[in-house]
């Protein structure tokens, strides 16, 4: 590699590799099982109308899918599965404890466990 500043020119030599660095990676973990919508939000459809909505961005394929419990909805919800790590949007009525964390009314971003 060399640089050139005013006239000047440096030099030097760079030694590139491929090796990975210790502690480094070496595979992509595998993602969690994905679990049915509704067993993994069970608690929270099964206290009545408390679940308003869930939302989840899909940042692979650019798009949203829902889920409303409602039984009007089930043809057209297209969130069915979620995995731990997924980060969704839940819309509650009245407040609710959901994972540890306490969910108010309105809506709550959420990291799945």
């Amino acid at each position: 590699m060399a640089v050139s500043i005013g006239g000047t020119t440096i030099s030097k030599a760079l030694l590139v590799n491929d090796a990975t660095p210790a502690g480094a990676p070496t595979s992509t973990p595998e993602p969690s099982p994905a679990t049915p919508v509704t067993e993994m939000f069970a608690d929270l459809v099964a206290n009545g109308s408390n679940l308003v909505r869930i939302f989840r961005f899909d940042n692979l394929e650019k798009k949203w899918d829902f889920f409303d419990p409602r039984p009007e909805f089930a043809q057209a919800n297209s969130l069915t599965t979620a995995r731990s790590g997924d980060i969704v949007w839940l819309n509650m009525a009245s407040p609710h404890e959901f994972q540890g964390q306490p969910l108010t009314p309105g809506w709550n971003l959420v990291a799945l466990t």
